[in-house]
């Protein structure tokens, strides 16, 4: 068994492995070093890190499967994307709560509000985002190996088509960044 985009059901929790946007932060320092240049030297080489040798999340992936879960995928081209991909595949949309996406370490207080763009948008994380009935993603999380990457809830499918980012998940609904709107106007 595997992970196919294409088995999510509205009301599904979307979960996501470890941290989002260290490698677009990764990816600004490199291209911006002179804006970079004030940040703690071990933030920068962390991001850098993940940008140039990101670790993949085989031992997560196959947990997720052992648990039972089917629906899900990795997060290479950024959270809101993947997310919009396993929502059309699956014949729905999905939500996300700002206040629950697993932010990188460093992000919020190097980048402010320009954390929602590289943790939704910045890609390259090679995170995994999985799909699963509530009941299913709270026995997962009960049960998550110590050992592996974090595991978070950071949203759900719905049943309006497209991608929507709220505050939390009963919270007001949050304009996209204009970068990101363009993949689900």
């Amino acid at each position: 068994a595997w992970l196919r985009r294409d088995g999510g059901r509205p009301g599904d929790l979307l979960m996501v492995t470890g941290w989002l946007g260290a490698a677009a932060a990764g990816l600004r320092c490199l291209l911006h070093p002179d804006a970079a240049s004030g940040m703690p030297e071990q933030l920068r080489d962390a991001w850098r890190s993940a940008l140039v040798a990101p670790r993949a999340r085989i031992s997560e992936g196959m947990q997720l499967v052992a648990a039972g879960i089917r629906c899900g995928g990795d997060i290479s081209d950024g959270l809101i994307v993947d997310a919009g991909r396993t929502a059309v595949a699956s014949g729905c949309g999905a939500e996300l709560w700002l206040d629950r996406i697993p932010v990188a370490p460093g992000l919020v207080e190097h980048f402010g509000r320009g954390r929602v763009e590289l943790a939704l948008g910045g890609g390259e994380d090679f995170e995994l985002l999985a799909a699963a009935s509530p009941e299913q993603a709270t026995e997962t999380l009960a049960r998550w190996p110590a050992e592996l990457a974090p595991l978070a809830i950071a949203g759900r499918l719905v049943e309006d088509d497209g991608v929507r980012l709220l505050a939390s998940e009963q919270g007001e609904s949050l304009p996209l960044p204009a970068s990101l709107a363009r993949h689900w106007r």
